[in-house]
């Protein structure tokens, strides 16, 4: 299960490094990490999930790619809450439970992007338990900065990197 998810999510950055590149944005005020120009295509849009195909896989949850967010921001796009209802009704007919892993682009300091990738977390779990996910079967937890999906700085890494993601739990 484990590996089919993960072949689903490197098939989905894959897929997200051949769409269109975007102007880069101001990072923040503050401590940051010197700026190199990344060579990969940018991510899906931010603030949106990446589906890949909302069939059941091999009896498992929804395939999803990660959700995007925006630069600072912990909103949910119109496309990431369609992905994350189909998820929910998925979940609501089995009794499976996931981790939700709030991640944050490498701009900002260490304890400031923590708190971003919970928050980033917080909001996926809070919207599952709108639509009827126990909020047992959800666990949370913010990895920062320190997973990046890509390697490099720049508006294609980061847009790659400021992300949450959906696993299934034993």
């Amino acid at each position: 299960m484990r590996t089919t998810l993960s072949i689903v999510l490197l098939a989905t950055l894959t897929l997200a490094a051949c769409s269109k590149k975007r102007q880069a944005t101001t990072p923040p005020a503050g401590p940051t990490r010197p700026a190199a120009t990344s060579t990969r295509a940018e991510a899906p849009a931010p603030g949106t999930a990446t589906v890949t195909g909302l069939g059941d896989d091999a009896g498992g949850m929804p395939r999803l790619g990660p959700i995007r967010f925006e630069f600072d921001s912990v909103v949910l796009s119109a496309e990431a809450r369609a992905t994350l209802d189909a998820l929910a009704a998925w979940m609501n007919r089995n009794q499976a439970r996931v981790l939700v892993e709030g991640h944050a682009d490498e701009r900002g300091t260490t304890e400031y992007n923590v708190a971003l990738g919970q928050r980033r977390a917080q909001v996926i779990a809070d919207y599952l338990a709108r639509l009827g996910v126990s909020s047992s079967r959800v666990e949370t937890i913010s990895y920062g900065e320190e997973r990046p999906a890509v390697a490099g700085a720049g508006e294609d890494a980061w847009a790659q990197n400021r992300r949450g993601e959906i696993r299934t739990q034993p």
